[in-house]
């Protein structure tokens, strides 16, 4: 018997058989991924109900009363902000590139 395994993000797949290890991502485990982000910029955008500006000030305010600076408390939020939006880029660019392909043929 023959699994099915994903060998890049462009979805290329190879047949292994049973005595070959898998290595790396199976195509079931990138499409659960791919499903979950998707639920969760959904949720995301779902949920942006004030500014940044707003989230910042309320965070200082807290840390002033808990005695914490706004950086410890927004410390590791930045830090994926930054990693979101780097990704988010990336998958807006290559998106457009493919509807920019899509629109030529």
């Amino acid at each position: 018997m023959k699994t099915e395994q994903a060998l890049s993000p462009g979805m290329e797949q190879h047949q292994f058989s049973k005595h070959e290890p898998l290595i790396g991502p199976t195509l079931w485990d990138l499409s659960v991924a791919s499903t979950d982000i998707q639920m969760v910029i959904e949720r995301l955008s779902a949920g942006l109900s004030i500014t940044p500006r707003q989230m910042i000030e309320i965070e200082s305010l807290i840390g002033k009363t808990t005695n914490q600076t706004a950086a410890d408390r927004l410390g590791k939020t930045v830090s994926a902000a930054k990693q979101i939006v780097a990704w988010l880029n990336d998958f807006i660019a290559i998106e457009m590139e493919s509807r920019d392909e899509r629109a030529t043929r």
